[in-house]
């Protein structure tokens, strides 16, 4: 990044869309390096010149990371915010997949806040979008997301099979991490149903 910056500054570059995309790249960075202070004002800056260069989906990539960042911070509501505002320039028309990430994202956000019901609705009504992109990655998020909602309101014998084929499929894919994420979803379940045993292993 800081050999890109000098080049820029060098070559006397004026493109705002080379600035909006170093900003998104270097904000990219900066949120997976848990240095959100600076990450939040370059992807803010980069969406703003995106959106002043007049590329208004190109805005919504960095608002859409940065709503995750907010996600990361634990300010839901900021990251309900700033994804719905991504939204606004996204269609399943134009940019399906990036338009599907981004409702994945506020669906799950919704269920942090306790807002199944909406949650609920944004996954029913993208089913057709989550069937055609049905790869692995996409499919086990998605079961995992309809596993937290039926947990959440009381549906326990559905969410348990929810969270253990997610496991699974993470385990297959040698995704360690998600995969314990997951078995801590199952583990609150199991205390919920007061089977104590099957807590530890």
């Amino acid at each position: 990044m800081r050999i890109a910056r000098s080049l820029v500054r060098c070559e006397d570059v004026t493109d705002t869309l080379v600035y909006a995309e170093l900003d998104d790249i270097e904000g990219v960075l900066r949120k997976d390096q848990r240095r959100f202070k600076e990450a939040e004002e370059l992807l803010a800056r980069s969406a703003s010149l995106f959106q002043l260069a007049g590329e208004k989906i190109e805005a919504a990539r960095p608002l859409l990371t940065l709503g995750l960042m907010y996600y990361d911070r634990q300010e839901t509501g900021k990251a309900i915010e700033t994804t719905e505002a991504a939204l606004v320039h996204l269609s399943p028309e134009a940019e399906p997949r990036l338009y599907l990430c981004g409702r994945h994202n506020l669906a799950l956000f919704l269920v942090e806040e306790g807002k199944y019901g909406t949650a609920d609705d944004l996954l029913q009504s993208d089913a057709e979008l989550y069937e055609r992109f049905a790869d692995p990655w996409t499919a086990l998020r998605q079961t995992w997301l309809l596993g937290k909602i039926a947990f959440a309101t009381g549906r326990l014998e559905e969410a348990e099979q929810a969270f253990l084929t997610v496991r699974r499929g993470f385990i297959l894919q040698g995704n360690g991490y998600d995969a314990a994420m997951v078995s801590l979803d199952l583990a609150l379940l199991y205390l919920k149903e007061g089977r104590t045993g099957e807590v530890k292993p």
